[in-house]
């Protein structure tokens, strides 16, 4: 969510395990539709949930943005 606090996805069972990020490039090329959910934050209990913003049907797959911090992180590989 910051550079001191983020999700951890790199099990199944992380909450972000089941989303991907439906950036323009990926739309440009068909990849996906737009994003259809967003991660919030509760400061007060530290507490990261999935909400959707649009219907999202059984089997469609769950597209949320990472953020820029995110991605500038994985051009350059630094925090």
């Amino acid at each position: 969510m910051n550079k001191r606090k983020f999700i951890n996805a790199n099990r199944s069972i992380d909450i972000a395990g089941f989303a991907n990020d439906c950036r323009p490039c990926n739309r440009k090329t068909g990849e996906c539709q737009g994003n259809n959910a967003k991660f919030t934050f509760n400061r007060k209990t530290n507490a990261v949930n999935l909400v959707s913003t649009k219907r999202i049907s059984p089997k469609v797959e769950i597209f949320a943005p990472y953020g820029r911090g995110y991605w500038k992180t994985r051009r350059t590989g630094r925090l």
